[in-house]
C-alpha cells in the first residue's frame, strides 16, 4: 500500500548508536522482555483499538469455524531493505550488507520466500535517459540479477510485485525524477513501459512468482491513468500485459494480479481479472473496517470457482477509524502509517497475523506475505516519542530501531508469533 524504507546504511546506524545513546526514544520490546508499560493503550487510541479488535474477533470466529490442517502455503515476508522506491540508493555497495542482514533475519523466522517490488520505471531503459543517468540501467539489471541469485542461493523463492513507483516523500532520496517524468507519459506510453519492465523482470530477474499489480486505485492515483479506475479497462490492461509476456517467450513463471480488499467495485474488478489470463489472483489486505476482511473470503471463493489460485503479497493491520478511511492519502501523507510504530499495537498485530494465517490455510493460498516486517524486530514506545515529531521522522526512527535490532539479533513478540504460526507450533 505504501513504502517507507530502511533508509540508512549499517555503518551510519552503528555510528548513530554511539551518537544518540538514550536520546532516541525507542523501546526494543524484544522477545522475552517485559513490555507491560509499552503495551498500555493510550486514551487517544482506545476507541480505535476497541473497534479494530471487534473486527478481528468477528473474522477470527469465521476462520476458526473452518479448522484446516496445515496446507501448502508458501510463507513469505517483505524484504523492505530492497524496496524499489529506494531507487539509486539500492546501487550503493552498502545496500548489499543490510539486504543480506535482513535476509538472515527473515530466514530465522522460517519463511520459505521473500517478497519485493520492482516497479516501473525501474528496469525501463528510456527512463534512465530522461533521468540523466543512462548508465544506471545495466547497473540495476546486475543488481537485481545478483539479488535474485542470492535469494535463490539461500533456498528461498522470490515473489516480485510490479506496479509504479511512488513520487514525493516515499522516493525523496531515490535520485529518480518521478514527479517530472510521469506527466510526460501518455497512457499508451505508460502501459508500453510497464510491459517492457515486466518482460525485463521475467527475463533478467527470473522470479518464482510475478504479480502485475494489486492496487488499481493506488496506481491510478499515481499515474493518472484512468484505465485503472474501471474494472473492464483494468482487466484489459492486465490481459495485455499477460499477452505481451507470453509473446516475449516468458514461461514457467506464474503470473498474478489483483486488488486490495478495500477496492470499490471489488467483485467487478475480480471478475475482469479472472478473465484476463492470469494464473492466480493476488490480494492486498490492510484495513479491517467494514466488510473488507469478508471480501478476502469472497474474492478467494470467486477465484477458486474460476479455477484460479489465490495469494496475498501484502498484508498488515491498518490502524484507521471508519471515519478516517476516506481521508487517508497514502501517496502523500504517512501519518496513518506512522501509528504502526507504537508497541501498544503488538497484541492486535499478532491477532491480525494469526487470523490471516488461519485464512491462508483455509483457502490454501499460494503464498502469504506480511508487509511491515520491521515490526518483527522492534517497535517504538508511544510515551517516549515526542508528539510534535513529523510522521516521516517517526517512521525513520522506527527504521533505525529495526536495523539496530536486526544487528543485535533481537526479535519482537510479533516476530516470534509469526515464526511460531508458520511453523505450526
Amino acid at each position: 500500500m505504501v513504502v517507507v524504507l530502511f533508509g540508512l546504511r549499517i555503518a551510519e546506524v552503528a555510528a548513530m548508536n554511539a551518537r544518540l545513546g538514550g536520546m532516541l526514544a525507542v523501546v526494543l520490546c524484544v522477545q522475552g522482555a517485559a513490555c507491560a508499560q509499552s503495551t498500555r493503550v493510550p486514551a487517544a487510541f482506545q476507541d480505535l483499538y476497541s473497534s479494530l479488535q471487534q473486527s478481528l474477533d468477528a473474522f477470527d470466529r469465521t476462520v476458526s469455524s473452518h479448522p484446516t490442517p496445515k496446507s501448502s502455503v508458501m510463507w513469505s515476508a517483505e524484504l523492505l531493505t530492497a524496496n524499489c522506491n529506494r531507487g539509486r540508493a539500492l546501487l550503493d555497495p552498502a545496500s548489499q550488507e543490510y539486504i543480506g542482514l535482513e535476509l538472515d533475519r527473515l530466514q530465522s523466522l522460517g519463511v520459505k520466500a521473500v517478497t519485493m517490488c520492482i516497479g516501473f520505471p525501474v528496469l525501463y531503459q528510456p527512463f534512465f535517459v530522461f533521468n540523466g543517468d543512462p548508465g544506471d540501467y545495466p547497473r540495476f539489471v546486475k543488481f537485481y540479477r545478483d539479488l535474485s541469485a542470492q535469494i535463490h542461493g539461500r533456498g528461498l523463492k522470490l515473489i516480485v510485485e510490479s506496479s509504479v513507483l511512488f513520487p514525493g516523500g516515499y522516493s525523496r532520496e531515490s535520485g529518480f525524477r518521478l514527479a517530472e517524468y510521469y506527466p510526460t507519459l501518455q497512457s499508451g506510453q505508460l502501459n508500453d513501459g510497464r510491459a517492457q519492465t515486466l518482460i525485463a523482470i521475467a527475463k533478467e530477474v527470473r522470479p518464482d512468482f510475478l504479480n502485475l499489480g494489486s492496487e488499481p486505485d493506488t496506481e491510478a492515483a499515481i499515474s493518472k491513468n484512468r484505465a485503472f479506475t474501471n474494472p473492464a479497462a483494468y482487466g484489459d490492461t492486465i490481459s495485455s500485459f499477460v499477452r505481451q509476456l507470453r509473446q516475449a517467450g516468458v514461461a514457467g513463471i506464474p503470473i498474478g494480479a489483483g486488488i486490495g480488499t478495500w477496492q470499490p467495485e471489488g467483485p467487478a474488478f475480480v471478475r475482469a481479472l479472472l478473465a484476463s489470463g492470469i494464473d492466480y489472483l493476488d490480494l492486498h489486505v490492510y484495513p479491517v473496517n467494514n466488510s473488507y476482511l469478508d471480501n478476502a473470503i469472497t474474492y478467494a471463493d470467486m477465484a477458486h470457482s474460476a479455477g484460479k489460485q489465490v495469494a496475498i503479497s501484502e498484508a498488515w493491520l491498518l490502524k484507521a477509524r471508519n471515519s478516517e478511511l476516506g481521508r487517508i492519502n497514502a501517496i502523500n501523507n504517512p501519518a496513518t502509517f506512522a501509528r504502526d510504530v507504537d508497541s501498544f499495537w503488538m497484541p492486535l498485530d499478532q491477532k491480525f497475523l494469526g487470523d490471516m494465517v488461519k485464512y491462508a490455510n483455509w483457502k490454501n493460498l499460494l503464498y502469504f506475505s506480511p508487509f511491515w516486517t520491521r515490526y518483527f524486530w522492534s517497535y517504538l514506545d508511544y510515551a517516549a516519542v515526542d508528539p510534535r515529531t513529523p510522521p516521516g521522522e517517526v517512521l525513520q526512527q522506527a527504521s533505525r530501531s529495526a536495523l539496530r535490532a536486526m544487528q543485535s539479533r533481537n526479535m519482537t513478540p510479533t516476530g516470534g508469533f509469526y515464526r511460531n504460526e508458520i511453523s505450526g507450533k
